[in-house]
């Protein structure tokens, strides 16, 4: 489970409540529940008088994943009548009494339920159980290609049918234009029925029974067809750099990007952080546009600024106004560290943007 997620520990007998006690002291922002007849004695224990299947039930709205230390068929009617779907439903993980087996039981990708197995199973010298078949097979899980570096998936209506061509065996292109290119985390090759592509139209070949598209574009009604049955993840691979007059407004700075960035064919789920000058770390619309869409800003002072040489559009005006030829396209030049934009400065009423696309490394061919 990721950092500051919220675990609950659900015990019912002696032995149960002694290997919660156990977790308890290694698992952070973890909370035991135990019988009150075995919980005397256990610092912030929580204890009950009342059913398990109550208190799962109250957990199953509260935390982010449950740990229950019990029988699975006394766990699955307890869940029964709760379940949402996977993006909503904690992780829920059942282990035995004696501590032999940590079986990831509900929400196994997206709500974490195989990984906290795995990490269970590690800190008692468990065994895992895993039935996801991604995992059995040792192949790409859609839902979570890139989690971990950020990426995003756009739309989430294809993702089973994509999932389901992968474990069959059917052929699925990959194409990939833009972030990290070594997310596959294993030692060994992609799966042989995985096929790298090197244009995203060759991925509308009839035997491609899907597609897994990696890119910061936004793509066309020519692409309806080849979106229909595919995936696509937003990389966090683009910069914007922004300059602006002193009480620009966070809606018109916010109108101003989405506009520069829809007219240019590239997500804005694919922002990386934002770019300006040090002497707009105070400027309201700016930071309170950044908390909204909770993207960083990276400042720069003039004389950074001032250094970038080359820039696109260079103006007296602006080297008058603040010290350097330009503030939104040296700013995204610094932060991405390349030399190019992938959009020149633009101004829209009182904000200027500029785009860099982020200089990444790496190869998972």
């Amino acid at each position: 489970m990721g950092v500051g997620r919220s675990v609950a520990i659900i015990t019912l007998t002696k032995n149960g409540t002694d290997l919660g006690k156990r977790l308890g002291c290694v698992i952070s922002n973890s909370h035991l529940f135990a019988p009150s007849r075995f919980a005397d004695g256990i610092p912030n224990v929580r204890a009950f008088d009342n059913s398990v299947s109550k208190v799962i039930g109250e957990a199953f709205t509260r935390h982010d994943g449950l740990i229950l230390i019990l029988s699975l068929g006394i766990a699955v009617r307890a869940l029964d009548g709760r379940m949402r779907d996977k993006h909503r439903d904690p992780a829920v993980v059942v282990l035995d009494e004696e501590g032999k087996f940590a079986i990831s039981v509900l929400s196994g990708h997206v709500g974490g339920a195989n990984e906290l197995a795995r990490n269970v199973a590690q800190l008692i010298g468990a065994t895992p159980v895993i039935t996801t078949a991604s995992d059995v097979q040792d192949t790409i899980a859609v839902d979570l290609l890139g989690q971990e570096l950020g990426w995003e998936i756009d739309g989430q209506e294809n993702v089973t049918r994509v999932s389901a061509a992968i474990v069959n065996d059917e052929v699925v292109g990959l194409f990939q234009d833009a972030g990290e290119p070594d997310w596959w985390p294993r030692a060994k090759p992609l799966p042989t029925n995985i096929q790298l592509f090197e244009s995203i139209e060759s991925l509308g070949r009839e035997d491609i029974a899907g597609g897994l598209i990696v890119t910061d574009r936004l793509l066309g009604e020519g692409f309806h067809r080849l979106l229909a049955s595919s995936v696509v993840y937003r990389p966090k691979s683009l910069v914007v750099g922004l300059g602006c007059n002193r009480g620009t407004s966070s809606e018109e700075i916010e109108s101003a990007v989405r506009t520069v960035l829809e007219r240019n064919l590239l997500s804005f789920k694919s922002v990386r952080n934002l770019a300006t000058v040090d002497v707009k770390s105070d400027e309201q619309g700016l930071l309170g546009f950044a908390e909204k869409v909770k993207l960083p800003i990276e400042f720069y002072a003039v004389a950074q600024l001032r250094e970038v040489n080359g820039i696109p559009s260079p103006s007296d005006n602006v080297r008058r106004a603040v010290g350097s030829y330009g503030v939104c396209e040296p700013a995204a030049l610094l932060s991405s560290g390349v030399d190019g934009l992938v959009v020149a400065k633009t101004k829209m009423g009182n904000v200027t943007v500029a785009v860099a696309r982020a200089a990444v490394k790496g190869s998972h061919r």
